[in-house]
């Protein structure tokens, strides 16, 4: 599958789509396709290395309705 991980620390060039396994669900909990998402204030942080750790991809959390 193609996700926007997070290649390095820095602009918006650090962002870049790569090919990913494919996730297989834990016990309780199901996966779901997203189609679009946002990058929130958090992230930007995490991009540009101010915070000590960095998520695996770009989207933190996902509301689904």
């Amino acid at each position: 599958m193609r996700a926007v991980v997070l290649d390095h620390f820095g602009g918006l060039d650090s962002l870049v789509i790569k090919e990913i396994p494919e996730p297989e669900p834990e016990p309780g909990k199901v996966v779901i396709q997203i189609k679009a998402f946002g990058i929130n204030h958090a992230e930007m942080h995490m991009r540009r290395g101010e915070w000590a750790e960095a998520a695996p991809s770009a989207a933190l959390n996902v509301s689904a309705s």
